[in-house]
């Protein structure tokens, strides 16, 4: 490899810089010079149209690969085929010379070549040799018989006008679908290429911003022409600016949020539903028995946690005993969570939905029954917050009555404790404290088999007035009466 045209080569990979065509260097123009035929990556850069005009490329035939982009599905099988049909010029490949260029475009020069031609020059923008992909598949097929130009890469314009030095900086550049895809491979300073439209920007920034700990996002856009843009960019403000192939991201003091995990955890399970016999003969109704099991866990977990706090659940207490027992209650909410992701992938699979689709609907839900957080509604208090839940619900979902929206299979305490209070929203009045106590001590001072069923909703009732979880609170003393055995 050496850094300028040898005659020797038959094919040499060149770069046309970042921008315009003042950026292309005296090498790349000699190559060019040299070649009886050029092959573009792309037109569709800021550069080609004076390169066009040159002397040194008078007369020549001058193709581009963009209708590989238009015609094949993913950006891998373009380059892919890119390499091929070049190699396939160079005299390393299964092509003839016209099947290596069917389905190119015509810029430039006549249409007609030799079987063979003996000089090729491929040009693609930036440097061939930072972040071009194209170059990696054809030296994957050439080894040395591939020569190299190298071209000012957009990675040293990104240098200059951010402000860094990526040896100092350990900088890693990243493609963004890439990071998108894997986000927890990266961390620390990330210069992102390819931001090419305004939804990858906005995934992107979503991904960088909450608990990221990025300290700074800079938008650097056709850097080197007169349009050039480097701006701060946010959540809010990303909406405003224009992307396109010639558009990067610079991060300082990336380290991925939770959204990495999520992906990383989607990606075990579903490599389990395929290979594993058991993950894969579930339904969602024979995992149903394990979420309802692995939801009891969590509470037990927690039930643990809050016994060694004291009760008071402040962030002080969290040592010794206590935080193993809150890390064991975060590997419980992880085998409950798994259970979510399950259920997302098998809807996946039958069409139904997928985890995005479940993530959205929940983000939506939360905003859309909390106005008084997203949409400016005053509210006086706790109570009034519940309220307008409840209002919201019934008219999403059209309830009824206080049942409705129920699940009929809770534990019977939870069932009844929560119609009770759903059916204030239906203009229920529950007695007064005295009232309800009352009518449950003449209950049980006489009970009938048949009237239990009442007696135990009079007491949820009363628990209700009492602000007392009354699950809780049986589950408690059950375990009391368990213990009293051990003592004796």
């Amino acid at each position: 490899m050496s850094p300028s045209a040898s005659p020797e080569s038959r094919l040499v990979a060149v770069g046309l810089g970042p921008g315009g065509e003042g950026l292309i260097n005296l090498a790349t123009l000699a190559a060019l010079e040299a070649a009886e035929l050029v092959v573009l990556r792309t037109a569709v850069h800021p550069g080609v149209a004076g390169l066009l005009a040159r002397p040194e490329l008078r007369g020549k035939p001058v193709y581009s690969c963009d209708p590989l982009y238009e015609s094949m599905s993913g950006f891998e099988a373009v380059y892919d085929s890119i390499a091929e049909r070049l190699a396939s010029l160079a005299g390393r490949g299964g092509l003839t010379a016209a099947e290596a260029l069917a389905g190119l475009r015509l810029l430039a020069g006549a249409q007609s070549l030799p079987p063979s031609p003996a000089r090729v020059a491929y040009a693609t923008p930036g440097s061939p040799l930072v972040a071009e992909r194209s170059v990696e598949l054809l030296r994957a097929r050439m080894g040395q018989e591939l020569e190299t130009v190298p071209g000012l890469s957009f990675l040293d314009l990104a240098a200059a006008r951010a402000g860094f030095d990526p040896f100092v900086s350990s900088l890693t550049l990243v493609d963004a679908e890439e990071l998108l895809a894997r986000p927890g491979r990266y961390e620390g300073d990330l210069l992102i290429a390819q931001v090419w439209s305004a939804e990858l920007a906005a995934e992107l920034v979503g991904l960088l911003s909450p608990g990221s700990g990025a300290r700074r996002v800079l938008l650097l856009s056709h850097l080197g022409l007169d349009e050039e843009r480097v701006a701060e960019v946010g959540e809010r403000s990303v909406n405003e600016e224009s992307f396109d192939h010639l558009t990067s991201l610079y991060v300082q003091g990336f380290s991925a949020s939770a959204a990495h995990s999520f992906a990383e955890l989607a990606e075990v399970v579903a490599k389990l539903r395929i290979e594993c016999p058991w993950d894969r003969k579930q339904t969602h109704k024979s995992l149903g028995k394990h979420l309802i099991e692995e939801s009891y866990e969590v509470l037990d977990a927690i039930d643990a946690l809050d016994a060694v706090m004291g009760g008071d659940g402040e962030e002080g207490a969290y040592a010794g005993e206590a935080q193993y027992l809150a890390d064991e209650l975060a590997a419980e909410l992880g085998d409950l969570v798994v259970q979510v992701f399950f259920h997302a992938v098998i809807a996946a699979e039958e069409g139904y939905f997928d985890l995005a689709f479940v993530m959205e609907s929940i983000r939506a839900k939360l905003i859309r029954r909390h106005p008084h957080v997203f949409a400016g509604l005053e509210v006086s208090g706790v109570e009034e917050v519940l309220s307008n839940w409840e209002e919201i619900k019934r008219a999403e979902k059209e309830i009824s009555e206080p049942a409705e929206s129920v699940p009929s299979s809770m534990p019977a305490l939870l069932y009844a404790a929560k119609v009770i209070r759903k059916a204030q929203a239906f203009g229920y009045r529950a007695p007064e404290r005295d009232a309800a106590a009352a009518r449950l001590a003449g209950l049980a001072s006489s009970p009938e088999p048949e009237g239990l069923g009442e007696l135990a909703f009079a007491l949820a009732e009363l628990a209700k007035l009492l602000g007392v979880d009354l699950e809780a609170e049986l589950r408690q003393a059950t375990r009391d009466f368990s213990a009293r055995f051990r003592e004796v």
